[in-house]
């Protein structure tokens, strides 16, 4: 795997809110917190590599838009836990607490569910949805007629000849331990391999939880196979989440959201990221959601 460059994390002396408009155009920089890459149990380099593409977009939307090149420079949480706390690093659920991490950052840019608490503290501007999604390195009986089947889902989830890939204290973890997966069916891997290039190194029977975008080009090429989408997770996506009162910031970001998607560079994201056009990964979600 590629050394990861963390990209510097320029901290702002800001006030309760984030900066406006205004102030971010005339200091050139746009603070977003993503995750930080080597703590993504799904892939770091893809991690590394959508933040990449969007600041490119970024930067090249924002010089025509303004006549100025505006840079994404990114500050790194190394849990998600981190986007929704206070300076006491107390998640308070209550709309009336802004998350302290906005005092830093004029946004987030990251995958995440949209949980009504968390909407009632920050606006999302959707780019697309990215559900999990139970994967396996090999064909479960009765796959292709019952593909998102939440029976097949338990019965692979159940069979004790089937092996899990984790990593150890993330919240895959914690959701095979609700699960009552015993430890001897779960091998932990360290985050710089991933769960599924994890999986994939052995010829065991083996499943993970993976974000459906980041395995498509696996399933297409059929070296993994897609057993069903897990319902709890049906309400995540990539988005920007824009502080409740910083309207005009939200307003920008969905222009810029809007351009992207009809931009050519919206399938050349898809393309160099999971190595499928858009409208197939569009099926695949709304095909999905229909089961």
């Amino acid at each position: 795997m590629k050394k990861i460059i963390l990209v510097s994390c320029f901290f702002l002396s800001l006030s309760a809110s984030a900066r406006n408009l205004k102030d971010i155009i005339s200091s050139g920089v746009f603070y977003a917190a993503v995750l930080n890459p080597e703590k993504d149990e799904f892939d770091t380099s893809k991690s590394i590599e959508k933040n990449k593409l969007i600041n490119k977009f970024f930067e090249n939307y924002t010089l025509r838009k303004f006549n100025k090149k505006i840079s994404i420079k990114y500050i790194y949480a190394n849990k998600f836990s981190e986007f929704w706390t206070n300076k006491n690093g107390v998640i308070i659920k209550e709309d009336t607490y802004s998350p302290n991490l906005f005092k830093s950052a004029d946004a987030y840019f990251e995958f995440m569910s949209m949980s009504d608490w968390r909407v009632n503290k920050a606006t999302p501007v959707s780019i697309f949805k990215s559900n999990l999604s139970l994967v396996c390195n090999f064909k479960p009986d009765n796959t292709d007629s019952n593909l998102k089947s939440i029976a097949l889902i338990m019965k692979v989830m159940y069979d004790k000849t089937v092996n899990f890939i984790a990593i150890k204290h993330t919240k895959l973890d914690n959701s095979l331990e609700r699960l009552k997966i015993p430890q001897n069916r779960i091998m932990y891997v360290n985050s710089r391999l991933g769960l599924v290039n994890g999986m994939l190194q052995t010829n065991k029977r083996e499943c993970t939880l993976a974000e459906t975008m980041l395995v498509l080009n696996l399933i297409t090429k059929g070296k993994i196979y897609f057993i069903g989408q897990v319902t709890p997770y049906k309400n995540r996506a990539l988005a920007w989440w824009i502080e409740k009162n910083n309207l005009e910031l939200r307003d920008f970001i969905q222009e810029l959201t809007s351009q992207l998607k009809n931009s050519a560079e919206w399938d050349t994201i898809f393309l160099e990221l999971f190595g499928v056009k858009y409208n197939l990964y569009d099926f695949i979600m709304r095909n999905s959601d229909e089961n």
